[in-house]
């Protein structure tokens, strides 16, 4: 896992209108007239979609999916599809902290 403030961030400003990247040293901002759809992420697996969640709403998710994987009898795989997103919830709520 990187530390906040290395690599890039990439912020939308659906008031402004602007797509800005930020890099370490490097700032680009583009307008856009038009809404932002969805922010895909292409790794080595698969491509994942953006889910724009504000700080409390992780918090709460993160809780409920321990709740599950404590308490709920679920299916392996579907067991293992949160088990996968317990470490990105944590890293996205350690980020979040961050930059609010």
């Amino acid at each position: 896992m990187e530390t906040p403030g290395s690599g890039a961030t990439i912020r939308i400003d659906t008031i402004a209108q602007t797509v800005t990247v930020e890099l370490d040293s490097t700032t680009v901002s583009v307008e856009t007239p038009l809404p932002v759809r969805a922010v895909a992420w292409n790794d080595e697996t698969e491509e994942r979609l953006a889910f724009f969640v504000t700080q409390q709403e992780a918090d709460v998710l993160r809780k409920m999916v321990a709740y599950i994987l404590e308490r709920v009898k679920v299916s392996t795989s579907s067991r293992g599809a949160l088990e996968a997103i317990v470490p990105r919830l944590d890293e996205l709520m350690q980020t979040m902290q961050a930059f609010l």
